[in-house]
């Protein structure tokens, strides 16, 4: 009979048909994986196409989750970039930071910190990233103050050289950051200069000009009053 019970049949309830959980918050772990896929992704579109012709479908694609998961995290393609752009640099900016001063003479102390220099500003992701601050810069402030901040950060990693070779000089903290900024336009700006212009940025004599650079630069640097003023500096 319809609605009736047999006795010793199991009731509906007694074993329920399991519902699948409701759709939550990622966990701590997945959120991390999300947010590191998204960066990573992003980073490998913006360096290979550029920030016009890199979209946030292509980019929620390769990462594996939806559009609206990166819109909520991070809110525009610009704020993505600029944090893909902080990534990078936060990333160069740290290895330069931590490289312990080499033992050595004056040029190969200041060498060895032009090497790396110069392979930064050579390289492809840093050079990209670079081309597209400049360009955007005008409508996005933000990234003005972050190409300031890591130009800042350069500065003061050549300052910690500049003192180590002469721990007992008098200079104030304004000379000291000229002279920085004069060794990183001898040594580094022509390199990064020559690879935003062209793809085959390497000079032929990228070491002898890097060797002579570093040169002429201590050789005013150490030297406590430049032959051409003489010795009253008339």
């Amino acid at each position: 009979m319809k609605g009736k019970v047999v006795e010793g049949s199991p009731k509906s309830d007694d074993n329920p048909v399991r519902k699948p959980p409701r759709p939550g918050r990622p966990s701590l772990e997945e959120a991390e994986r999300i947010g590191l896929a998204v960066l990573k992704e992003a980073h490998s579109l913006f360096v290979a196409n550029g920030y016009d012709r890199t979209s946030m479908d292509e980019i929620a694609a390769r990462s594996g989750v939806s559009k609206r998961t990166i819109y909520s995290r991070y809110g525009s393609k610009a704020d993505l970039f600029s944090l893909v752009a902080q990534q990078l640099g936060d990333t160069t900016m740290s290895a330069l930071e931590a490289a312990e001063i080499p033992r050595g003479t004056p040029f190969e102390v200041m060498y060895a910190l032009a090497g790396q220099l110069r392979a930064f500003a050579s390289d492809k992701d840093i050079v990209a990233m670079e081309r597209m601050t400049l360009d955007m810069a005008r409508s996005f402030p933000e990234l003005w103050d972050l190409r300031r901040l890591q130009s800042r950060r350069t500065v003061d990693v050549v300052v910690r050289r500049l003192v180590h070779l002469r721990p007992d000089a008098d200079a104030t903290p304004q000379e000291l950051e000229r002279d920085a900024l004069v060794f990183l336009s001898m040594t580094v700006i022509p390199t990064l200069h020559r690879s935003m212009m062209s793809r085959n940025a390497e000079l032929a004599d990228a070491d002898a000009f890097l060797d002579r650079a570093v040169e002429i630069f201590l050789k005013g640097f150490l030297q406590e009053r430049p032959f051409w003023l003489g010795a009253s500096g008339s």
